[in-house]
């Protein structure tokens, strides 16, 4: 029910964005629980906008951030963001319920798949590094072919840094707290000397063939959760 009185919501967008980033370095619940006053007077339309405009991937390093309040804080936002179809928070379920094997697996990686069928970069990543590490099965060849594809992507060199560090971020949260395995992957190009973390820190595979070896591309991608990106 809306609040005449409640100075939160009538704030522009904007302005709430500013204070939930403020927010949401010191604690989750502190953010939580401003984000719930300022949605308690909004039409639904105006929060999906607001989660649109929001960068929901930057919040998932701050899953093992603060106490357990805190986390169960975390969930509950991206349940929220999960239920109104923000894209964000939609990858974040499903790479988490993936790498826990938690749920239907094959129904998290369809969801996965489809989402990388509409050209979303972060999604593409996703859809080959979960799929490449978490089903055994695949084959060489769908391996290059969806590499190739993710390549042939504009935003490919410019972005796949930003991208492996958001799946990796899901990735360790998960590990930290023991909900999911370690990776163990030390994959390698055969053809040239591979710098594994040249592609996770600035975009090239560090082979000196920047823009012609797949393999070394396969390599550094099928790493991305044993090397860290600091």
């Amino acid at each position: 029910m809306k609040s005449e009185n409640n100075n939160v919501g009538t704030l522009p967008i904007d302005v709430i964005v500013t204070l939930m980033k403020l927010l949401v370095v010191d604690s989750f619940k502190d953010f939580f629980n401003f984000f719930i006053a300022w949605a308690q007077t909004q039409r639904r339309s105006v929060i999906i906008v607001l989660l649109d405009n929001f960068p929901l991937r930057d919040l998932y390093k701050f899953r093992q951030i603060g106490g357990p309040s805190d986390a169960t804080y975390f969930d509950r936002f991206f349940r929220i963001g999960e239920e109104l179809r923000i894209n964000d928070a939609i990858f974040y379920g499903r790479c988490r319920e993936i790498v826990c094997g938690f749920g239907n697996i094959e129904r998290h990686f369809t969801v996965v798949d489809e989402m990388a069928m509409t050209g979303q970069f972060l999604y593409m990543v996703g859809k080959f590094v979960l799929r490449n590490v978490y089903k055994k099965q695949r084959s060489s060849v769908s391996t290059v072919d969806d590499l190739k594809c993710l390549r042939s992507h504009p935003h490919y060199r410019m972005s796949i840094t930003r991208a492996l560090k958001v799946l990796q971020s899901i990735y360790w949260t998960m590990v930290v707290c023991n909900s999911a395995p370690k990776v163990d992957i030390q994959a390698t190009c055969g053809l040239h000397t591979l710098d594994s973390k040249a592609l996770l820190l600035n975009g090239s595979n560090g082979c000196g063939m920047i823009e012609d070896c797949l393999f070394c591309d396969i390599a550094t991608l099928l790493n991305v959760f044993t090397n860290t990106c600091t």
